[in-house]
């Protein structure tokens, strides 16, 4: 098995472990008025494959969103989910935990992705990975944003 095929398939692994880490420790405190959701049973239905760093922003986004195990917890048709979905989030005003609220521009998901516990939606744990900030470059960060503000 090549090099490529190796990380892919570690990616997926990791996906699906994540995804169930993630299930396991928002449903340990029982039902608290938070948002339903399901597990997911399976690897993502779209393949993991090489970003293609010529793509257009926002696809370019949308790959990473699946090379990075985004959709584990985020969704785009507005289905509920361990995290918030990015369906009509660009520009909405969100409220956070802790009272307050913020508008969902690009500088609020920049920093959602950058410092996850920062602003965290009200009605979801903060259990984002920040390991995100460091390992996603300027313009990957950028093509996230790119492809979120796409899904209004």
């Amino acid at each position: 098995m090549g090099s490529a095929m190796k990380e892919a398939a570690l990616a997926v692994g990791l996906t699906a472990v994540l995804a169930a880490v993630v299930v396991l420790t928002v449903n340990a405190g029982g039902d608290d008025g938070g948002p339903e959701f399901v597990m997911p049973t399976a690897a993502p239905s779209t393949p993991v494959a090489t970003v293609d760093p010529d793509a257009p922003p926002e696809a370019l986004g949308e790959q990473l969103a699946n090379q990075n195990g985004c959709f584990a917890c985020h969704t785009t048709d507005g289905s509920a989910s361990a995290g918030p979905t990015w369906a009509g989030l660009f520009g909405s005003t969100r409220p956070l935990e802790g009272g307050g609220s913020v508008t969902a521009d690009a500088e609020y998901i920049e920093r959602s992705i950058r410092d996850p516990q920062a602003d965290v939606a009200q009605g979801f744990q903060p259990i984002m990975p920040t390991s995100f900030g460091e390992s996603l470059s300027d313009d990957e960060i950028n093509a996230l944003v790119a492809f979120i503000e796409t899904l209004n």
